[in-house]
């Protein structure tokens, strides 16, 4: 995060520090805040010059929200002055889990639990992989030595549970 955050700003500063900002975009339109949130976390003010220090300021504000796990601003200048667009991707949290297609043993509360993911929690790649690996060892136990583990996740756009 810092490192690319840095690379951004650097990029950003040197071309348009000072320039008028005239637009504030989010890509994409969705997000997890609403706009009145939003509009409220941004320290960059429409019609003021670009100050790299309010641009840092409110990308950090915004991950102190927790519901991003990235951000990027990208910068373009027309006649008007400068708009900017933060890129942003949504952190994603535990729903409902349900573990299917093995037959008992284990049970399948057994290897719902042994992922374990949390209602809530933040959903990974790295807590992905370290359920499979919890389910697999599981498996093992039990005799299943040959097996396939798919998982496939159902986003709920409105609560960002998958």
């Amino acid at each position: 995060m810092a490192l690319s955050l840095l690379c951004v700003a650097a990029l950003i500063a040197s071309d348009f520090e000072g320039t008028p900002v005239v637009d504030i975009r989010f890509s994409p339109r969705t997000q997890p805040l609403d706009p009145l949130e939003l509009e409220e976390l941004l320290v960059v003010d429409r019609g003021a010059p670009l100050d790299m220090a309010a641009v840092r300021e409110s990308i950090v504000r915004l991950f102190e929200t927790g519901r991003y796990a990235n951000i990027e601003v990208e910068a373009a200048t027309d006649a008007a002055g400068l708009a900017l667009v933060f890129h942003t991707e949504a952190n994603r949290f535990v729903g409902d889990v349900e573990v299917v297609g093995v037959p008992a043993p284990p049970q399948q509360n057994q290897l719902t639990n042994i992922t374990e993911f949390r209602l809530g929690q933040q959903l990974t790649h790295r807590s992905v992989s370290r359920a499979q690996q919890n389910i697999r060892r599981l498996l093992a136990e039990n005799g299943f030595l040959s097996h396939v583990i798919e998982d496939r996740d159902t986003p709920d756009p409105e609560t960002k549970q998958v």
